[in-house]
């Protein structure tokens, strides 16, 4: 499983590689995500996309083998690509009442809720001090959002969920 830490524990040795690997992961799938409005790219062949973001084309198989498991998680399929949604947003930006600026890697609104996506490599398990921490930290983003939202529409339930390459899907909130 990857993870955006080296194998030493110490959070402040991140592993650029994964991060690069994540980077990518996003950028697809906001391209490939439908949005209201806006039709989505069709998918690319891996050196098509390695072109369009300017990788090799090993990153971009990659970046593109994640991106199809995702978006053919039959639990994904409402929130990415089915479209019996009243809106959906990729990387919308929030501002908070403190003017904190948030970026949600994806919003849907149905009649009944919003529903916030973050896209992350993994989802961490809580299984040792370090993987707790970073499932503690992805916890209170997603709440900030949650809060957020509910105060600008507070006619909705918010829900939040982690979503992984491997398309694994888990609840927050």
């Amino acid at each position: 499983v990857l993870d955006a830490f080296a194998s030493t524990g110490d959070e402040a040795d991140l592993n650029p590689d994964i991060l690069e690997q994540g980077k990518h992961f996003h950028r697809l799938m906001e391209t490939l995500c439908m949005q209201t409005g806006v039709s989505p790219a069709s998918l690319p062949d891996a050196q098509e996309l390695a072109v369009w973001f300017n990788i090799d084309k090993d990153l971009a198989s990659l970046a593109l083998e994640r991106a199809k498991t995702v978006l053919n998680a039959p639990a994904l399929k409402p929130y990415l690509t089915a479209g019996d949604w009243i809106a959906a947003w990729n990387e919308l930006d929030l501002v908070s009442a403190s003017g904190k600026n948030f970026r949600l890697d994806r919003l849907v609104e149905f009649p009944d809720r919003l529903v916030i996506l973050d896209f992350k490599l993994t989802i961490p398990a809580a299984v040792n001090t370090q993987t707790q921490a970073k499932a503690d930290q992805y916890r209170a983003q997603l709440d900030n959002y949650a809060q957020e939202l509910t105060r600008i529409r507070p006619d909705k339930v918010v829900e939040a969920y982690l979503i992984s390459a491997t398309g694994e899907m888990q609840q927050i909130i």
